[in-house]
């Protein structure tokens, strides 16, 4: 299980790079638009990647995680 401060750590980044509000102010139905980009471009701004950062802590919980089979563990493997 993630940590306390890790999980504040991702809302920090969150409201630093523009990813709290997002889906409530751009997923909406009907659509305003088409979906701004939350960076400056269609990389990742730096500081921003939470996506590598959960996926590495999901690998120290469990390194037998995959993003395709979410319930693989190193128990089941073995």
């Amino acid at each position: 299980m993630c940590s306390e401060t890790f999980l504040r750590h991702l809302d920090q980044v969150a409201d630093k790079c523009k990813y709290s509000n997002y889906m409530d102010k751009y997923v909406t139905y009907p659509p305003r638009g088409p979906l701004p980009l939350p960076g400056k471009s269609t990389e990742v701004d730096p500081g921003c990647d939470v996506w590598d950062e959960i996926f590495n802590a999901a690998l120290i919980v469990n390194p037998a995680f995959n993003i395709y089979r979410i319930f693989d563990t190193v128990s089941v493997l073995l």
